[in-house]
């Protein structure tokens, strides 16, 4: 009867060393793959203080700003435990070149950002903890020269339509294209910060698409805009103001840079953070 009860025990022991080794394992595979590296954010919160569920869905504070100022991170710690991942990163920010046309940065910044992921089990392997940090951070390709940066940037010009049919009130002359004509390509956007909510539409829970025309001239500058199919409750006049300063690569034409005129639709989507 005591023999029994001692390899019971000891199957036990060697069954809860293995747990241990497991878990660490998982834990040196995960930290190797996210340490020291810069890494997109889904969403460019300005807490410092960041709480998702396994489904990436935020808990905290829901409160966004510009993806070049809070949408890339270098992660320095990683830690897991039964209940959590927790990372210690660091702000990494770009500014548009205006000489360029292009952004430049990595630029790392002093402010820590503390992150947590809450787990609903531990983690069973490594593969479960990419697929729960996958939907916290964009997915990055190592070989990628700046993969952070890359995200963003076709996240921006998926999120707003710049449409190569021609505005409705066309200003044509003195240089000014239409896109498709005479083999003109469309300017492509590198920057966009989002236009804020205006206060009445916020109260109201009010959103919708705002349809702009607009001229971008031969630098990639928004030289002019005007409303062509107005959405109300100041939302206008909110677009209107932040594309102003947008900027593209300018649009071509037999391999020089002109100026177009064309359609931008921007949307008004309110996030809302799920409830607990």
């Amino acid at each position: 009867m005591i023999a029994r009860t001692t390899r019971a025990i000891l199957i036990l022991c060697l069954a809860a060393h293995a747990a241990i080794g497991s878990a660490s394992d998982i834990d040196k595979i995960v930290r190797q793959q996210y340490e020291n590296r810069i890494v997109a954010l889904r969403h460019a919160v300005t807490s410092d203080t960041q709480v998702f569920d396994a489904n990436g869905r935020l808990l905290s504070s829901n409160t966004e700003g510009p993806w070049n100022a809070f949408g890339c991170v270098k992660i320095a710690k990683l830690e897991i435990t039964p209940d959590k991942i927790t990372l210690a990163a660091s702000r990494v920010t770009y500014r548009f070149n205006d000489f360029t046309g292009s952004f430049v940065g990595q630029n790392q910044s002093n402010q820590i950002v503390a992150i947590e992921v809450r787990l609903d089990r531990p983690l069973a392997s490594a593969e479960e903890a990419a697929l729960i940090l996958g939907k916290v951070f964009a997915p990055f390709d190592a070989a990628a020269p700046d993969p952070a940066l890359g995200y963003w940037l076709a996240r921006e010009r998926a999120r707003v339509s710049v449409s190569a049919k021609p505005a409705n009130r066309v200003l044509l002359g003195n240089g000014v294209f239409r896109v498709g004509d005479d083999g003109v390509t469309a300017p492509v956007p590198v920057y966009m910060p989002e236009p804020e909510f205006s206060d009445k539409a916020r109260k109201a829970k009010f959103g919708g698409t705002v349809v702009l025309g607009v001229i971008v001239d031969h630098t990639g500058n928004v030289s002019k805009v005007w409303v062509e199919r107005p959405l109300g409750m100041d939302l206008d006049e909110m677009a209107v103001d932040k594309v102003k300063t947008w900027r593209f690569q300018p649009a071509q034409r037999q391999g020089q840079p002109v100026a177009v005129s064309m359609q931008i639709e921007v949307s008004f989507n309110l996030y809302t953070k799920p409830k607990p």
